[in-house]
């Protein structure tokens, strides 16, 4: 009973001390909560994404030489499978967009192509039906499709007598052979809809050629008991056969291996550790500055505690009755950080980039919510009850003789509290620090020139597939349509047409020679993108001609072939001089190729992202190396968003089953950026909770110095001491510690700037103007929170004060 009362008791103190139990509740519920949300993304991205068995086990393969990596041709696939004895399993697979027509309307789809050994090596079968077999993965076989689960849910109604119908994929008839299970996706950020096997495309010479690196990777699980270094082996020992049997095409080629694990996640996985280190920075300062803002209410009750043993209460009474606010503390911080772990994760959500895998899916962990929950409490119990158990040890003539010395405020618990305090400040200049280099980076990226003009431009992305357009003819007749409709609609200025835009990846690469400077019969050639443009492009897209000219109608295939070049491919060759005029061979080892002539020059573009490096860029008029995919480029007087219904009407009009995919091409500059700026806001927003969290501990320091020196301070204020001198002093007291944090996080932050150098752009990680802005923010939060505890202290009555020692 007298614990139920005690509790009662514990909880109307805390009512009427509402701002120290807000500022304590609200201090662990903030770790606590930010903990569990940003450590359930990572349980859901990093630790549990991969749908497979023990994914931690597949490899990924790659040609190579010594430029650097590429695709796996079919032949060599083939013979790799043939040969090697280190695997469960080889399977081939790459992706390809398809039309999917039901019947009334056509979308867009992404379609996986597979080898038959793929399922079995990622060691998953198919919810209902079945996966392929060896003999439909072949030339001649009939079209068969698996489908992924959203698909069958999303177009075939999840419709459970699915396998064993057919479905059109740009024009063909494929029967459905079975229905993956949900939640698998073997590609993250935009998943695949179906799989189709790879094997029949062999029916096509190009794709059977050595030389075809087009966009095959393979995958492989080892054997049980071999290790992938010895698999590996293995593998080199293959491709160093063929490169010796197939010198002209497979010369100096090798073999590139990959975790599966690390591909997907060698982007992701510092973005979130950072993030997650930081949120435990957040959760550490937190509980430390809880532990002094309890101190601190300890010092305020000592007399309180002493009075009360002195007139006969029970010490284990008085220690039950603090055991009781803490337990209070605890479960109002463990409710408040429960609630805060569910309001943030959707924030998260929304903020995350699309290229983060199952982001989607997070859900709030209960265990990692329990956890956050016990150091809750052990903090609370901790420090909450210490006033209370020193009560078993105080003798009550010495508490009441002198406030100031506290039994339980030692010179042993005051360095604690100042290396609590030291510590806080330190961890929050490290994170407040790398949230300001972030900040600093973010901008630097939003002032890089993208070599283009984004404003007023809309990019149609259209996929011409099936039979329909597989000719040369009827596909430049379709994409020549299509730009008179465009120019045609009014208030378009301009229209361009292109493989790849800037921004959106490349539409290619491949092997080139210079002639007279580079043989095209040596081991290793250097590679470069490619692209293709009509006349239109470098002028609708706002790309500067440096020198030469621009594309001409008349660049056809009866005429000379001729080629644009960027910046960073003119330099590379001829720094000194012009490149207008000169020729490229482009082709790999031992092929015939094509001789281009450069006609001009353009300024550099960025494909990959504003902070990606510039890499060597070919361009080949449309009207000569024509292809099905391609982006128009719309340039408009006014808003681009508004003219994105009539832009598909108009290319509808010339083909109802043909689907486009509509962006303004900010929205290409927004994706580039949304990563860094997921980074940066989350970063920024766990620093900003540090600070508030470390500016709490600095004030519990300050109260408990004011509040631990009252007599001191009265004799101080009785012997003429002005009461700013007094402010000084307590100010200074605590500024010294907050100046040696700032000193050990300034060090902390040098020693961690490795971390975050991949993350940066454009900025040193011991940018001095960045950590010296931090220390400065820093040190005046540490002042406002001394003000109030300082104030307090220059308005202490001297006699009041004594009269009560």
């Amino acid at each position: 009973m007298s614990f139920i009362q005690d509790l009662r008791y514990s909880l109307r103190r805390l009512i009427k001390s509402l701002g120290f139990t807000a500022t304590a509740v609200l201090t662990l519920a903030l770790g606590m909560g930010a903990t569990t949300a940003m450590y359930s993304v990572i349980h859901a991205v990093l630790l549990n994404s991969l749908p497979f068995a023990h994914p931690e086990q597949l490899l990924v393969f790659r040609e190579s030489q010594k430029t650097g990596e590429m695709s796996v041709t079919w032949p060599n696939f083939e013979d790799w499978r043939a040969q090697q004895h280190s695997f469960e399993g080889l399977a081939a697979f790459d992706v390809r967009h398809y039309d999917y027509f039901d019947g009334t309307r056509t979308t867009l789809t992404r379609g996986a192509r597979v080898t038959s050994e793929f399922f079995p090596v990622l060691g998953v079968k198919p919810e209902s039906g079945r996966g392929f077999g060896a003999s439909e993965d072949r030339p001649g076989a009939a079209p068969v499709v698996v489908l992924g689960h959203k698909f069958w849910q999303n177009e075939l109604h999840a419709n459970p007598a699915a396998v064993g119908k057919g479905i059109e994929l740009s024009g063909k008839l494929y029967t459905v052979i079975g229905v993956m299970p949900a939640g698998f996706h073997f590609f993250f950020g935009r998943n695949e809809d179906f799989y189709v096997p790879l094997g029949p495309e062999a029916a096509d010479p190009k794709f059977n050629n050595r030389t075809a690196h087009g966009s095959i990777s393979v995958l492989a699980r080892p054997k049980p008991g071999i290790s992938a270094a010895a698999a590996k082996t293995e593998l080199e020992g293959i491709a160093a056969r063929l490169a010796a049997e197939y010198p002209a095409t497979n010369g100096g080629h090798s073999v590139i291996v990959r975790k599966l694990v690390d591909q997907y996640f060698s982007e992701i996985r510092p973005v979130l550790w950072l993030l997650m280190a930081a949120v435990a920075i957040v959760l550490l300062v937190g509980c430390a500055n809880v532990s002094n803002l309890l101190l601190t209410r300890g010092a305020d009750r000592e007399r309180e505690f002493a009075i009360r043993s002195a007139l006969g209460a029970n010490g284990y009474r008085i220690f039950q009755q603090s055991l009781g606010e803490s337990l209070w503390l605890a479960l109002f911080a463990g409710v408040c950080g429960v609630a805060i772990a569910y309001l943030s994760l959707p924030f998260l959500l929304h903020l995350g980039p699309s290229n983060i895998p199952r982001l989607d899916e997070t859900a709030i962990q209960w265990p990692i919510l329990g956890f956050a929950f016990v150091v809750t409490l052990c903090v609370s119990l901790l420090c909450g009850v210490l006033p209370g158990w020193a009560t078993l040890h105080i003798a009550p003539e010495q508490a009441l003789r002198s406030h100031s010395t506290s039994s339980y405020a030692g010179r042993g618990r005051q360095r604690v509290r100042s290396a609590l305090l030291v510590g806080g400040v330190a961890i929050t200049l490290i994170l407040a620090g790398a949230a300001g280099l972030l900040v600093q980076s973010l901008r630097r990226t939003m002032a890089v020139n993208p070599g283009f003009q984004p404003d007023h431009l809309l990019a149609l992305d259209i996929i011409l597939s099936g039979d329909k357009y597989k000719s040369k003819q009827a596909s430049q007749a379709f994409f020549s349509a299509a730009e008179e409709k465009l120019r045609a609609l009014p208030g378009v200025t301009d229209v361009g047409n292109v493989c790849s835009p800037p921004l959106a990846g490349e539409c290619g690469d491949y092997f080139y020679s210079i002639p007279g400077r580079t043989g095209p019969d040596e081991a290793n050639l250097p590679d470069a993108n490619f692209n293709i443009a009509d006349e239109n492009y470098f002028r609708a897209a706002g790309i500067r001609l440096i020198s030469g000219r621009r594309f001409l109608p008349t660049d056809t295939d009866s005429s000379p072939h001729v080629a644009v070049i960027n910046e960073t491919f003119a330099r590379k060759w001829w720094p000194a001089g012009d490149a207008v005029g000169h020729t490229v061979h482009f082709g790999g080892r031992g092929e015939a190729g094509d001789l281009l002539q450069i006609v001009g020059v353009v300024e550099n573009t960025k494909q990959y992202g504003l902070d990606s490096q510039i890499d060597p860029e070919i361009f080949f008029p449309e009207k000569q190396h024509q292809q099905g995919a391609m982006v128009l480029m719309v340039r408009t007087a006014g808003n681009p968003e508004s003219m994105a219904a009539a832009a598909e009407n108009a290319i509808q009009s010339i083909d109802k089953e043909i689907p486009v995919r509509i962006h303004p091409m900010s929205y290409y500059v927004a994706q580039t950026l949304r990563q860094r700026q997921f980074l940066t806001l989350l970063l920024s927003i766990f620093a900003g909770l540090a600070i508030f969290l470390a500016a709490m501990g600095i004030f519990g320091v300050a109260a408990y110095a004011v509040a631990s020196r009252k007599a001191e301070i009265a004799v101080r204020l009785a012997l003429g001491a002005p009461p700013q001198n007094v402010k000084a002093w307590i100010t200074m007291r605590t500024m010294r510690r907050v100046a040696f944090g700032c000193a050990i996080g300034l060090v902390g932050a040098s020693l961690g700037a490795r971390l975050v150098r991949n993350l940066l752009y454009d900025v040193s990680p011991t940018d001095p103007l960045v950590l010296s802005a931090t220390c400065a923010l820093l040190i005046g939060v540490a002042l406002l929170a001394t003000w109030i505890p300082a104030r307090r202290a220059a308005a202490i009555d001297p006699m009041q004060a004594l009269r009560a020692e």
